[in-house]
C-alpha cells in the first residue's frame, strides 16, 4: 500500500524530533510489550530500525533537526508531505504513534520486504486503516483472523495489517500470515533467534536512535553483490551492524562486524591484514587547509585480496602488469607492490581556487630503492611529456616548466603550471593560479605524490599530527584507529561555499540557493568528523563522531 507505507515512512521520519545503556527490550518493545523481531523471519538479511522511546534520544534529535531549520518551519513540510495523501499529521498520525516514542523496522528476507511500527492507539490506527479504503486508496480482505488492507504500488500488490499494537506492511499475504503466527505461538522460530543478529546489535553504544544490519552473506545469496558498511572488508564479513546515536549536540556511530570464517580461509587474508595498524602517518601531512584525510594499511594485501576474489589472480595480476609493464617498464608485484605493504594515506586540502589539492601519502620503508626507482620512472615519463609541450603552439602550456625541491630530507621532482596560460586559449576555463605536482620519497621513506604546493616549507611542527583539531577527534575514537576517515567540516564548508559560488558565477545566477547555504552554514557549525575501525583477524569494531 504505497499511501500508506509513505505514511509510515514519513510519520518514523517526523517523531525522530533518547544514559545508562537500557535493555534491547526496553529500547524497543512496543507498548504491549511486542518485539517487532518476533514478527520477522530468522534469516532477514537487512534490516534499519529507527526507536525514539529513549526521551534523551528524542530531545538530542530535535536539537540535530533545528540546526538545518526552525522546528515550526520542519513540521509546516511535515505536514504538507501528509496533505498530499489526504492525511493530516496532527489529527490522523500523531494520536496513533503518541507522545512517548515508536519503533519502525524496515527489513528484507529473500525477496520478501517489511515495514513495522509500534502504535499507541490501536483503535485510531485501525479507524485510519479504514478511511484509506474509504478513499479508494485500499480494499479490505479477510485473512485468518485478522484484517488486511490491499494496495498496488509500483511494484505490485502491498500488504497492511495490525498485528497488535504494530502495523505491518508487507510485500505478500504470504508474509502477513506467517507474521501472525509467529506472534501467537511464543516459542516459534524468528528473527530474535538469530544470534548473529541479537549480538551484533548488542554490540553498539545504548541507548541508540537506530541502527542498520547486514547479513552479508544473505544479501549475496539472492544474487546480490557485495553490500555493507565497512568498505573493502566487507569481501571478508559475514554480518555487519552499525548503530547511531546523539549527545551533546553530536551524532556518534558505533559498529560491529563479524568476519566470514570460510571466506578468510579461503583467501588466506584476515580481517586486520587490509585495515593497518595505529595511525601514525599524519606527521606527513600539512593540516592547514585540510579538508580530507584517510589512513589504512595493507594496501598489497588489498590487491592480492581482490585478485583471488577475482577467481583468475594470474589474470587479474597479468592486466595490471600490461600497463605498468607499458608505461613504466614495471612488474606491479615486485616492483611496485613490495614498497605499498604498509601505511598509506590520501589527503584533500582546500585549494587557493574552487580546485582542492590531493595527496597520495605511503610508507615505503619496506623497499625503499623500488619506491625510488618507481619515482624515477614516472619522472621520465613526465620529462617526456614536458619536452613535448615545448612545441605547443597555442601557448596553453608555455608556463608548464620542471623543477627539484627538497622535502623532508628527500630529493623531489616538481611540475609546474601556471592555469592562466589556459585561459588565454580557452575562455570558458576560469581556473587561476600555480598548479605543481611533486612526487618524490623522503629521508624518512615516505612517499609522497601531491598536487600541495607548499612542501618545501613544511615541517612537523605544521603537521595533522599538531592540529588541536584533529587531535580531539582522535581522542574520541581512541583505539579504533587502524583505519580512519577524518573531515575538516570548516574547510569542508568553506569549500563547498567557494564552490558553489563559482558555479552561481559561471550559471549567471549570481545567487547560491537557500538550500545549499543552509547546508554550508550547518557544516561551518560543526569542528569535524571521524570515523575508526578497531580490527581483528575474524572481527572489526568501528566508532565515529560528527561534531
Amino acid at each position: 500500500m504505497k499511501k500508506i507505507l509513505f505514511a509510515v515512512m514519513l510519520a518514523g521520519v517526523i517523531f525522530l524530533v533518547g544514559c545508562t545503556g537500557p535493555s534491547f527490550e526496553t529500547l524497543n518493545s512496543s507498548d504491549g510489550g511486542v518485539l517487532i523481531e518476533k514478527l520477522l523471519p530468522k534469516d532477514v538479511w537487512f534490516v534499519l530500525s529507527v526507536t525514539t522511546k529513549n526521551a534523551g534520544q528524542r530531545a538530542e534529535f530535535e536539537n540535530f533537526i533545528n540546526n538545518f531549520s526552525s522546528t515550526d518551519d520542519f513540521f509546516a513540510k511535515v505536514q504538507e508531505g501528509f496533505a498530499g495523501i489526504g492525511v493530516n499529521y496532527d489529527e490522523d498520525i500523531k494520536p496513533i504513534i503518541g507522545e512517548d516514542g515508536f519503533r519502525m523496522v524496515m527489513a528484507y528476507a529473500g525477496t520478501d520486504n517489511f515495514v513495522a511500527m509500534t502504535v499507541a492507539d490501536e483503535v485510531k490506527a485501525r479507524e485510519w486503516l479504514d478511511s484509506t479504503v474509504e478513499r479508494g486508496e485500499a480494499s479490505e480482505l479477510a485473512l485468518s483472523d485478522f484484517d488486511v488492507y490491499v494496495s498496488q504500488n509500483d511494484n505490485g500488490e502491498s500488504y497492511t495489517a495490525l498485528l497488535d499494537d504494530v502495523l505491518v506492511v508487507a510485500s505478500s499475504s504470504t508474509v502477513l500470515m506467517n507474521a501472525e503466527g509467529q506472534l501467537a505461538v511464543e516459542d516459534s522460530e524468528s528473527l530474535f533467534d538469530n544470534e548473529e543478529y541479537m549480538n551484533g546489535v548488542s554490540q553498539i553504544e545504548s541507548p541508540y536512535l537506530g541502527y542498520v544490519y547486514v547479513d552479508v552473506a544473505g544479501y549475496g545469496e539472492i544474487g546480490g553483490d557485495s553490500l555493507g558498511i565497512f568498505s573493502l572488508g566487507n569481501i571478508l564479513l559475514k554480518s555487519e551492524v552499525i548503530g547511531f546515536s546523539f549527545e551533546d549536540g553530536a551524532l556518534l556511530l558505533s559498529g560491529y562486524g563479524v568476519g566470514d570464517k570460510e571466506a578468510i580461509a579461503e583467501y588466506g587474508i584476515s580481517i586486520s591484514d587490509i585495515s593497518g595498524e595505529e595511525v601514525y602517518l599524519t606527521k606527513y601531512v600539512p593540516a592547514e587547509g585540510i579538508a580530507f584525510y584517510e589512513e589504512a594499511g595493507g594496501f598489497a594485501k588489498i590487491v592480492e585480496l581482490f585478485a583471488l576474489k577475482s577467481g583468475d589472480a594470474e589474470g587479474f595480476y597479468a592486466t595490471l602488469d600490461s600497463y605498468a609493464t607499458k608505461y613504466l617498464g614495471m612488474d606491479v608485484r615486485e616492483d611496485v607492490l613490495s614498497f605499498l605493504d604498509k601505511g598509506y594515506a590520501i589527503a584533500v586540502h582546500k585549494g587557493a581556487d574552487s580546485l582542492p589539492y590531493f595527496s597520495i601519502i605511503a610508507d615505503a620503508s619496506s623497499n625503499h630503492d623500488g619506491a625510488d626507482d618507481f619515482v624515477d620512472r614516472i619522472d621520465a615519463q613526465i620529462s617526456s611529456l614536458v619536452a613535448l609541450f615545448e612545441y605547443d603552439e597555442s601557448g596553453a602550456f608555455s608556463s608548464l616548466i620542471k623543477t627539484e625541491a627538497e622535502v623532508m630530507g628527500g630529493d623531489f621532482n616538481v611540475v609546474s603550471m601556471d592555469m592562466a596560460a589556459l585561459g588565454q586559449v580557452m575562455p570558458t576555463y576560469s581556473l587561476t593560479g600555480m598548479i605543481s605536482l611533486f612526487y618524490g620519497v623522503t629521508e624518512d621513506d615516505v612517499l609522497i605524490i601531491s598536487t600541495y604546493p607548499d612542501w618545501e616549507v613544511f615541517s612537523e611542527e605544521s603537521s595533522l599530527l599538531e592540529d588541536e583539531t584533529f587531535s580531539d577527534a582522535i581522542k574520541a575514537i581512541k583505539g579504533y584507529d587502524n583505519t580512519i576517515f577524518y573531515l575538516d567540516l570548516a574547510v569542508v564548508a568553506d569549500y563547498l561555499g567557494l564552490v558553489q559560488t563559482a558555479e552561481s558565477v559561471l550559471s549567471g545566477s549570481g545567487t547560491v540557493s537557500a538550500e545549499a547555504g543552509k547546508i554550508v552554514e550547518y557544516l561551518d557549525s560543526l569542528n569535524s568528523a571521524i570515523f575508526g575501525v578497531k580490527a581483528g583477524e575474524e572481527e572489526v569494531g568501528m566508532r565515529g563522531i560528527v561534531r
